[in-house]
C-alpha cells in the first residue's frame, strides 16, 4: 500500500458542484459530510500476484435535486476521484496524466457500485437504495476554482458519483461496532445476515442443491 495519511487535493473543489446523471436528473452538492484519502499502490510497490490500485479521494455529500421530477429532494452522493500518487502533484497536467488509470476503476470503487446495484435490486432494507451512478473522465468543468487557483485535476483519471436515498445511518467501523452492547451487535449481525441472503440466497441455494446432488 502507498501512504495512507495524505492531504486532500481535489474534493474541496466539488462544493456546490451540479452533477447531471444518466437518469436525466441533476443534483447540487451542498453539505460535505465526510472526506478522506484512499491509498493505492505504485507500480514499483506491487508484490507478486498483487494488482495495481489507483489512489483516490472519497467524499460524501448531502445533495439537492435541481433538475428532474422531484425538485428539492434531498439525497446522498458518494464521490470517488482518482488522484496522483505523489504529493504535491505536478503543476503540469500532462505529467499528471501519465499516471492516470485510463478509466479503469479501482477494485473497491467498482465493487461498491456492483454491491449497491445488487442490494437495491434485491430490495435490501439495510442499505441505501441506489438511485443512479455516473462514471466519467475528469475535466476542468468537474472541479471548480478557488479564486485564481485551478485544481490539480488528473487528465485521463476517473471521477465517480454514486447517488443514493438518504436514510438515518451511522457508519459502522470496527471501533463503533465494538463499543455497542451485546444486543446491539447481535442486531447488526442479524441485519447483515438478512442483507447477505437477500443478495446471495439464490446462489447459495443452487450450490447447496449441487452438493446434495439435486
Amino acid at each position: 500500500m502507498g501512504r495512507l495519511y495524505r492531504s486532500l487535493i481535489l474534493v474541496d473543489y466539488l462544493d456546490d458542484h451540479v452533477v447531471k446523471f444518466p437518469n436525466e436528473t441533476a443534483w447540487q452538492l451542498r453539505k460535505k459530510l465526510a472526506a478522506k484519502p484512499w491509498a493505492g499502490t505504485r507500480p514499483n510497490e506491487l508484490k507478486d500476484g498483487e494488482e495495481w490500485e489507483p489512489f483516490e479521494e472519497h467524499a460524501v455529500y448531502e445533495c439537492v435535486q435541481v433538475q428532474g421530477p422531484r425538485l428539492g429532494t434531498v439525497a446522498i452522493v458518494k464521490v470517488r476521484i482518482e488522484v496522483p500518487a505523489d504529493l504535491p502533484p505536478s503543476d503540469d497536467p500532462q505529467e499528471r496524466a501519465k499516471h492516470a488509470s485510463g478509466m479503469r476503476l479501482g477494485f473497491y470503487t467498482a465493487n461498491e457500485i456492483e454491491m449497491l446495484k445488487r442490494l437495491t435490486a434485491a430490495g435490501c432494507s439495510a442499505t441505501p437504495t441506489l438511485l443512479a451512478v455516473k462514471v466519467g473522465m475528469q475535466t476542468k468543468s468537474d472541479l471548480g476554482r478557488r479564486g485564481w487557483v485551478t485544481p490539480p485535476w488528473m487528465p485521463g483519471g476517473y471521477i465517480v458519483y454514486i447517488l443514493m436515498v438518504k436514510i438515518p445511518a451511522q457508519p459502522l467501523d470496527y471501533t463503533f461496532f465494538w463499543r455497542m452492547t451485546q444486543n446491539e451487535r447481535n442486531e447488526v449481525r442479524i441485519a447483515f445476515r438478512k442483507a447477505f441472503l437477500s443478495v446471495n440466497g439464490p446462489l447459495l441455494s443452487s450450490h447447496i442443491d449441487q452438493l446434495a446432488g439435486n
